[in-house]
């Protein structure tokens, strides 16, 4: 009964740990804030490795690209 009651009124945030991750997140964004830093990095993702996954011109064809 009481390991029911715990799952039922408290509902603990495992296994998925949405709470978790989303306390954590704006946690970090206070912390880079704080620092100064920008929130997301630009070096997160090689340019490189991002021009891999863009379509050719071939596959652009005649598509109007707004940005």
């Amino acid at each position: 009964m009481w390991i029911t009651w715990w799952i039922v009124v408290l509902r603990p945030d495992w296994p998925q740990g949405n709470e978790w991750a989303l306390r954590e997140a704006h946690l970090e964004i206070i912390r880079r804030k704080k620092a100064g830093l920008p929130l997301i990095s630009k070096d997160l993702v090689d340019p490189q490795r991002a021009a891999l996954s863009l379509p050719s011109e071939e596959e652009l064809r005649d598509f109007e690209i707004l940005i």
